[in-house]
C-alpha cells in the first residue's frame, strides 16, 4: 500500500453489523485480517484533517488469504513475521476431546481457537502456557461439538520466528494401555506428548 500524506491519515474495515474489525495508519505495513460474518464489509480510507494538500493518492492492493486445511494428529510447522497471524481449518464430524500439544518454547506466539461462525473457544493462549506444567487442569483438553473450526496462531510483540504444534484427538490417537505391565517409550520430540487410554 502507498499514502504520502500525514501520519493522521487511516483505513477502517466495518463488518455487516457496523462494527470496526480493523483499522491503521494509512502509512503502515501490509496487515491481515480474519473476517468472520458472512455479508458485506465496508472499509474506509479517512484523510488526516490536517492534510492541507487539495487531493491525497493512495493505492493498496487487498487479497484473500485461505485458512490451510489441518490434519489432527500430525505436526503442523512454520514461521512467523512480526504481526503476522498464520489460519488453520478443520472440521469435526462427531463430538470429539482435543488436546493441543505445543512444540515451540515462544510467549509471544499465541494460538485462538473459534468456530467458523466466530464463537470463541481458546482466546489468545501463548504458547508456553498451552501444555505440560503451562496450561491448568482444566484447560488442558477441549471437549467440542461437531463443527468447523479455525484455529489461529499469530505474533505478539513483534515476535519472529520458527513454531510447531499438534493439535490431538486423545481418543483417535491414544495408545492402548496394559495394567499390571510395566510401561516405556520415548517423547519424540522430546517436548512432545504422548497418550493413552485403557
Amino acid at each position: 500500500q502507498s499514502y504520502a500524506g500525514p501520519a493522521g491519515g487511516r483505513w477502517r474495515l466495518v463488518d455487516p453489523a457496523g462494527t470496526v474489525v480493523q483499522s491503521d495508519a494509512l502509512s503502515g505495513s501490509s496487515t491481515t485480517v480474519t473476517l468472520e460474518a458472512s455479508g458485506s464489509y465496508v472499509l474506509l480510507i479517512e484523510g488526516a484533517v490536517s492534510d492541507t494538500a487539495s487531493t491525497q493518492a493512495y493505492s493498496f492492493s487487498p487479497g484473500i488469504s485461505s485458512p490451510t486445511v489441518l490434519t489432527l494428529g500430525a505436526i503442523t510447522s512454520d514461521s512467523l513475521a512480526a504481526g503476522e497471524t498464520d489460519r488453520y481449518l478443520f472440521t469435526l464430524d462427531a463430538a470429539s476431546q482435543l488436546y493441543f500439544d505445543s512444540l515451540t518454547n515462544e510467549a509471544d506466539f499465541a494460538w485462538t481457537l473459534k468456530t467458523l461462525s466466530g464463537t470463541t473457544v481458546v482466546s489468545q493462549r501463548a504458547l508456553t502456557a498451552s501444555d505440560a506444567a503451562g496450561v491448568a487442569d482444566a484447560n488442558a483438553v477441549l471437549s467440542l461439538s461437531a463443527d468447523t473450526y479455525i484455529l489461529t496462531v499469530e505474533s505478539l510483540n513483534s515476535a519472529v520466528g520458527g513454531y510447531s504444534f499438534a493439535l490431538l484427538d486423545v481418543v483417535q490417537s491414544a495408545n492402548a494401555l496394559a495394567l499390571g505391565t510395566t510401561t516405556a517409550g520415548t517423547l519424540d520430540p522430546a517436548d512432545g506428548t504422548d497418550v493413552y487410554s485403557f
